[in-house]
């Protein structure tokens, strides 16, 4: 059970950080500034994450050390006389001689007493690696909002070719292909022609969707599983025969729990917000554009843990956690086309479309988890990120009657490429320092972590269907069609997507006014 660090801990390492006050002068020589944790020999021992904290961690010991660790007969002078930045310099000062003791040379009173392997853990839990994760939760919402948008669009398509079916609209050649099933009755009067006033202009629909899915650990960033709820609410409105417009608003709830049987990590994180895109579609028989811009908003929750032993019994080991809490602002685009083709009943599409997200998330500071000042908050600068993802996809469906229904069977396959692939980067220091000791640590080494490289090509596999679930039930006085209840179900898998494996339902209901 992750628990606060003890106040009878917390004493003990602010006295052994104090102790240097009041120690002989012959032991307090052995503390002069002795850096070893950007020794080549032990950085040759870490993995790339282990090294940025080991070089950072090394930054804020060099700079702190003159101030807190003063020549024999001195005391602790400027930002040191503060405890906080004392007890920071005291979490660094284990670090360090822990590398002392795996080196053989230097100082090692304050040393944790562990192996380099032990070290690296250590240092890993100083790093700050899981905030990156607020740009995959911001990524993967508009993304998923983004596709439901074109599966929304799909679906309407999809929809109204089987509202022509189902209405007595689609069977020129008198029902040739067996499309209406035994005894259904078109839909006579304004609806049943070509008549342009024979649709119905104001549509609203629902959407929800469920996925799920986990992250491979890399160097760089954490294992993690994954869960996430999204809900959207829209309304269409056809202009013309061939030209709709509409709004669609979307809720999501995502949370994110680290492995910390794959990973040196523990804690959690959640985002939650929403989000709202305006479209625009022209369609034909032959041939359609859609596009959209939005805006999202979405705040971000998170639990950081920090524990790692000691093996010195005149040194506590550490067991803490600190809580975060910040929000994103994101602009979105997307712009597809595509070529339908239809013969008796079935149907093929393809498709291309590019999906535009600029994310920034605003800096923050964390707290301790169980309230009050602990060693390890991080101030944490804004985030940006950017990404252009381009699409190209094959769907194929069928249509076929049940009764009074007409469903719409499809299957979508598609390939995407991201253009932006540079990784984004979390840049943090201790909260505990003030502004001009962060700034001699930066020109040092910056405490900066980044992502992996940006995967360049995935897949993404679409199942499901459409349905016509009431045809049009009512012709106003202007010869239009309403009262049509229309839905689908979908099941999407990605594949092929570096490091990620998920999976998504999705389904909706849409009905004409």
């Amino acid at each position: 059970m992750l628990r606060a660090l003890c106040p009878t801990a917390l004493v003990r390492r602010r006295l052994a950080a104090a102790t240097l006050l009041v120690l002989a002068p012959a032991a307090m020589a052995q503390t002069q500034p002795s850096g070893s944790l950007d020794d080549p020999t032990l950085l040759a021992q870490f993995d790339p994450l282990e090294q940025r904290a080991a070089l950072a961690n090394q930054a804020v010991y060099d700079v702190l050390a003159p101030l807190c660790a003063p020549a024999a007969g001195g005391g602790p002078t400027g930002a040191c006389t503060s405890p906080q930045v004392q007890a920071v310099f005291s979490n660094v000062e284990q670090l360090v001689q822990t590398a002392n003791g795996i080196l053989g040379r230097g100082p090692t009173q304050y040393s944790l007493g562990l192996d380099s392997a032990g070290l690296g853990r250590a240092l890993q839990w100083t790093a700050a690696e899981e905030l990156l994760e607020q740009g995959s939760i911001a990524t993967r919402f508009a993304g998923n909002q983004q596709a439901a948008l074109g599966s929304r669009l799909s679906a309407l398509r999809v929809a109204s070719r089987g509202l022509r079916i189902a209405d007595g609209r689609e069977a020129p050649t008198g029902d040739a292909d067996g499309l209406l099933a035994d005894g259904a009755q078109p839909l006579l009067g304004g609806g049943a022609g070509a008549d342009s006033s024979g649709f119905s202009r104001l549509n609203v629909f629902f959407d929800g969707s469920s996925g799920w899915g986990h992250k491979d650990p890399t160097d760089l960033e954490d294992a993690f599983a994954f869960k996430a709820r999204e809900y959207s609410l829209g309304v269409d409105y056809r202009l013309t025969p061939s030209l709709v417009t509409g709004l669609i608003a979307g809720y999501s709830d995502r949370r994110v729990d680290f492995d910390s049987s794959q990973s040196v990590v523990d804690g959690n994180m959640t985002g939650k917000g929403w989000n709202a895109l305006g479209f625009l579609q022209w369609d034909s028989e032959h041939a359609y554009v859609a596009g959209s811009l939005g805006y999202q908003h979405l705040r971000y929750e998170s639990l950081r843990s920090i524990h790692y032993p000691s093996l010195n019994p005149a040194v506590a080991s550490v067991d803490t956690a600190v809580n975060g809490a910040t929000t994103s602002h994101a602009l979105l685009a997307s712009l597809g086309a595509g070529l339908p083709w239809h013969a008796g009943r079935y149907g093929a599409e393809l498709y291309v479309h590019g999906d535009y997200l600029n994310v920034n998330i605003d800096g923050f500071t964390e707290t301790h988890a169980s309230g009050g000042y602990d060693d390890f908050e991080f101030a944490v600068a804004p985030q940006s990120i950017k990404s252009l993802d381009a699409a190209a996809g094959l769907k194929l469906d069928a249509a076929f009657t049940m009764g009074s229904m007409v469903v719409l069977p499809y299957a979508r396959a598609e390939y995407h490429r991201e253009l932006e692939t540079q990784p984004h980067q979390v840049s943090s220091f201790y909260s505990a320092l003030p502004a001009d000791i962060v700034a001699q640590i930066e020109a040092r080494a910056p405490f900066t972590v980044n992502s992996n490289q940006i995967p360049r090509d995935y897949e993404t596999y679409s199942f499901g269907f459409a349905a016509v679930l009431r045809g049009s039930t009512r012709v106003s006085g202007s010869g239009r069609a309403g009262g049509s209840l229309q839905g689908y179900f979908q099941y999407t898998t990605v594949q092929r997507l570096q490091y990620y494996h998920e999976r998504i339902w999705a389904g909706g209901l849409r009905y004409e006014f």
